[in-house]
């Protein structure tokens, strides 16, 4: 440590022009005790994070840390991002002004922790500068861009005005962004007190050897809400890098802000063991340090993020290239859902670019740490991970712009919240426009539009562009697209509008865009997907379609080869597999060509089975039937001639027409891990891998895991859902030897549920030895639970509203669900839900709607519309629940809240204890503009009635959304009372369930209508 009279050098620089940066302040600093600087050191703050500190100097101007940037060349950009370039390269980065302002924020909270403050007053606030010291730099920043920074102090000279910088900044205060006067106290004892606090608190030199397991800590390299992201190298392997997470925990956390954390990094770790893909960042390892648990992730040193790459390329980035962006993450995102993960936080800066000065950059999707995965039935990587509920504490602010507003409440949780953020995306990559700095800024913008309007910023975007970025980003989430397949289909639309009819050859049929040709003159028609080790495509060659499986990297070539062999054998035709053409090679990637299974001939039409149930929900009996006895008779022919599949799921199974029938039939593909060893007892994929393959002896994949496959995939057919094991996070086989899958009889058809239940229990028990011999028992058991009965009457759905008014024209509150004329898959939804008239219909709240079980988008979208046809003629219908005894008079029984009437709130809210007074009384109803029930008779009124009546009118007394004084001066006490009476109030509120119950509704409910209601939409939403 270097130390002089003011100057204390805690670590010298390694860079030397940080240490000429450093000597130009110093040689300009005072030598006056109160004047103090120190250099180059590091801190860790309250929070946990490692903070590294070029210089913090105090003078009787003001107390600043300054963050030095010596980069050569020309810097321009704005508030958010700054662009360096010089010798013809750009690099982006975040204005560093945001991150040394929390730096700065985390230091003085951390020095008035310290003893030296404790009877010394406040810390003065910190301000912050950024020092560009090069003298060759030529300073372009834009608008707010340039406050706060600093140049090097120029003299006047005959041909040059003198510059102030760095010095006139610190010494004067001479600097654009600062105010005249610094805020707190500067004198020569406040020089002294700083100082002894950084003694005290720990100030140090950088730990250059800070070690995560092998690996050494470098250089932060990104940050956010409760983490900091490291570069780092391996301590032998130079060579081996890695994105090392540190996940920050407080000094003085508490026990559940600590387990806040743990279970951020665990979820984000738990849900990226399940998930390979090229297009998502690979997490390598978890594990414990110090600092708090940390993640090591790939890493590639040339990775740029979105936000940052948008912003290099957006006068060079061609429409070629944002599209083929906008699909990437598509297809990635649509991978997740397949496997049922929801990020839930994606956005710009939860995706890196890589190659990102090649003519196709790729994308790898980061930042899983709010995501969650649903409950399944298999085991240990496959256990549900539950959706945090601080999502506020876990995404920064800019984040939020992308979010859907249902995003930051804690029971939606969803494919659709990926969807508006896949919307919001592809605004920014195509207009180069973010669509708004925060969440906030973005409601304001959809509070009319319903929807993101791309037009707005780009001249002459075309009609399908701007219907998928409305569409996608529909603040109403019945009314937003139903899927990623949906929005991959309308993505379509708009590359056919910018495609020429002459689309360039292409060897690589891995990168390959709709219309390129490839070798041996297959053209590309559709993009039907990519995985883990492969991508597929729709192509057509002479008038005849193919589909072509290709290896996305050629290190996955062996696999694709290992396929085409096994679907040559000739044992394994069969009218439910797909249908092998010819092995092919096309430049350097192997792969195959397939007979596509189309579901509609005319519009090509290729459909998985996870498709349809995530757009339709259960199937109705016949085709429940079919599809089970067709999945079925595959798994038995394929036992027959000893060849296993090891991944029969949804996803793997197409829906078509097979032959030349009318009828729908389902087609088994996808045979690559049939040739997996059997010790692999990992293979597959989560939610049908039999969770118990852990305790065969010895652990071996078997034909009961098959079949266990096979009997996960009906169960989903017949319900919507997946069974669970337990309590649905704990490992399976660490469950007691009596334990047992919960099958819900009730989501099965009424007409099935006795035969369906024993089906399922058999197929499913714990002891294999009691589940079906083999896969013909297990069909001719399935053929049995639909003999006898009667055939379903013709099955309907309807998507026409004018079709469905007229049907509900009749409808009053006593007529039954069944006689309205909704679909089967509404009337058997509706039922299974327990509402059975009209009455119980429309008391159905949004959430509850929301969650109705194992229906899809439609059938949601069309129990929703007849809510609003019946609701615009019948109004909503009239409830009498008994009073309940109010929070403090209850017993200990349980209520369900969430059934309780408006009236049974409102009375919970506005009651106070005979000992609090007239005046608790009267501020309480003066707070939420209640009459007083005494001044006339039959008045009472519920406090959104009142507030709404309001806000309508013009002002009386007491205006809607009084203040404290307003309330003061109306109840004659003093405006310290008021306050100490709704501090008291807002603690009680928070203790009472109905209350926070109907909080949230009301959260829910706005934020399903864009983030902004008017009173009398809310009281109409809620009674």
């Amino acid at each position: 440590m270097a130390k002089s009279a003011n100057w204390t050098t805690i670590s010298e620089s390694r860079f030397p022009w940080e240490r000429e940066a450093l000597e130009f302040v110093r040689s300009r600093l005072p030598a006056d005790d109160s004047y103090r600087a120190w250099a180059n050191f590091e801190f860790i703050a309250d929070d946990g994070s490692i903070n590294e500190v070029d210089l913090l100097t105090f003078t009787p101007s003001g107390f600043f840390l300054v963050e030095i940037k010596s980069r050569p060349g020309r810097l321009f950009g704005d508030a958010g991002a700054w662009n360096w370039e010089s010798e013809g390269r750009i690099a982006t980065h975040d204005n560093p002004l945001i991150a040394a302002n929390l730096k700065a924020k985390k230091l003085r909270s951390l020095l008035q922790h310290q003893k030296a403050f404790k009877m010394k007053g406040q810390v003065p606030f910190i301000e912050v500068l950024v020092f560009c010291s090069a003298t060759e730099l030529r300073n372009e920043l834009s608008g707010n861009g340039r406050l706060r920074v600093c140049q090097c102090d120029r003299p006047e000279t005959p041909d040059k005005a003198a510059q102030p910088g760095i010095a006139a900044a610190i010494l004067q205060r001479n600097c654009p962004g600062l105010d005249p006067y610094p805020r707190g106290t500067h004198d020569r004892p406040m020089a002294k007190v700083i100082s002894q606090a950084m003694d005290q608190a720990g100030i140090r030199a950088s730990q250059r050897t800070r070690k995560v397991g092998d690996y050494v800590l470098r250089q932060v390299i990104g940050e956010g809400p409760g983490y900091q992201d490291w570069f780092a190298a391996h301590a032998q392997v130079e060579e081996s890098r890695r994105r090392v997470r540190l996940y920050h925990v407080r000094t003085e956390a508490t026990r559940e802000d600590r387990a806040t954390i743990q279970r951020a990094a665990l979820r984000e770790f738990q849900i990226l063991e399940t998930l390979e893909h090229p297009g998502i960042l690979r997490a390598h390892n978890f594990t414990e340090h110090e600092l708090g648990p940390a993640l090591l992730f790939e890493h590639d040193p040339l990775s740029v993020r979105l936000d940052h790459f948008l912003a290099q390329r957006e006068n060079t980035l061609s429409v070629d290239n944002r599209l083929d962006l906008v699909r990437q993450i598509a297809e990635v995102v649509r991978y997740a859902h397949e496997r049922k993960v929801i990020h839930r936080g994606l956005c710009p800066q939860s995706i890196l670019v890589t190659s990102p000065n090649t003519d196709r950059p790729r994308i790898k999707v980061f930042n899983w740490q709010i995501g969650y995965r649903q409950g399944t039935a298999s085991s240990l990587s496959s256990r549900s991970v539950s959706a945090t509920s601080h999502v506020d504490r876990l995404v920064d602010d800019a984040a939020t712009a992308y979010m859907a507003p249902e995003a930051l409440t804690e029971s939606n949780t969803g494919e659709h919240l990926d969807v508006f953020s896949l919307g919001a995306i592809a605004y920014h990559i195509f207009s180069g426009r973010i669509p708004a700095a925060n969440a906030v800024e973005l409601s304001e913008k959809l509070r009319d539009c319903k929807g993101l309007q791309i037009s707005s910023v780009l001249n002459g975007a075309s009609e399908w562009l701007q219907e998928l970025v409305r569409y996608a980003t529909n603040p109403v989430v019945p009314d937003r697209m139903e899927s990623v397949d949906e929005f991959l289909s309308l993505l379509e639309e708009v590359e056919n509008e910018f495609t020429t009819p002459d689309q360039d050859y292409t060897e690589d049929p891995s990168t390959a865009q709709i219309g390129d040709l490839l070798p041996d003159g297959y053209r590309v028609v559709k993009r039907l997907g990519q995985g883990a080790c492969s991508i597929a495509l729709l192509v057509e060659r002479n008038g005849h379609d193919f589909v072509l499986k290709v290896a996305n990297s050629l290190e996955h070539n062996p696999r694709l080869i290992d396929e085409a062999d096994l679907l040559q054998r000739q044992e394994l035709r069969h009218p439910g597999i797909v249908d092998l053409i010819a092995p092919v090679q096309m430049g350097q990637h192997h792969g195959f060509l397939m007979r596509p299974v189309f579901a509609d001939k005319e519009t090509r039409l290729i459909e998985t089975l996870a498709q349809r149930l995530r757009k339709e929900g259960r199937l109705h009996i016949e085709m429940l039937q079919r599809f089970g006895e067709d999945l079925l008779a595959v798994v038995n022919h394929l036992e027959e001639q000893g060849i296993p599949h090891r991944d029969i799921k949804p996803d793997n199974i197409a829906v078509g027409k097979v032959g030349r029938g009318a009828k729908l039939h389902l087609v088994l593909f996808d045979f690559s891990l049939s040739r997996t060893p059997p010790d692999n007892i990992r293979a597959g994929t989560t939610g049908y891998l039999d969770p118990l393959l852990p305790l065969r002896k010895p652990p071996r994949w078997d034909l009961h895991a098959e079949r266990y496959a096979a009997g996960i995939t009906l169960y989903e057919l017949a319900t919507g859902t997946l069974p669970k094991w337990g309590d649905g996070a704990s490992d399976p086989s660490h469950l007691g030897p009596t334990s047992e899958i919960s099958i819900d009889p009730e989501l099965f058809d009424p007409a099935l549920r006795e035969p369906l239940k024993g089906f399922f229990r058999q197929a499913f028990r714990r002891d294999i030895a009691k589940r079906f011999d083999n896969a013909e028992e297990m069909l001719r058991q399935w053929r049995q639970c639909f003999a006898g009965l009667d055939q379903p009457a013709p099955f309907s759905d309807h998507t026409d509203t004018a079709e469905l008014a007229r049907r509900l024209a009749q409808a009053t509150f006593e007529t039954p669900v069944a006689e309205l004329g909704l679909g089967t898959r509404a009337t058997n939804a509706l039922d299974r839900a327990n509402i059975l008239t009209v009455d119980d219909l429309l008391g159905l709240h949004t959430r509850a709607l929301l969650r109705l079980r194992g229906i899809g988008t439609k059938t949601r979208r069309e129990i929703s519309d007849a809510i609003k046809v019946l609701r615009e003629r019948l109004g909503r219908p009239e409830r009498h629940e008994p009073l309940v005894p109010a929070p403090e008079e209850m017993t200990g029984e349980v209520i369900d809240v969430s059934h309780l009437s408006l009236d049974i709130i409102s009375d919970r809210l506005i009651k106070t204890g005979a000992r609090e007074g007239d005046t608790m009384q009267q501020t309480v109803r003066l707070l939420l503009g209640i009459k007083d029930p005494n001044a006339a008779e039959g008045l009472q009124e519920t406090p959104l009635q009142t507030y709404s009546d309001r806000a309508q009118s013009s002002p009386a007394e007491l205006a809607a959304w009084p203040s404290q004084s307003a309330i003061a001066e109306c109840a004659s006490v003093t405006r310290a009372r008021v306050g100490q009476i709704i501090s008291r109030l807002q603690e009680r509120w928070a203790k009472d369930q109905a209350l926070t119950q109907a909080r949230t509704d009301i959260a829910e409910i706005i934020s399903s209508q864009g983030g902004v209601m008017s009173l009398r939409e809310l009281t109409e939403a809620i009674l």
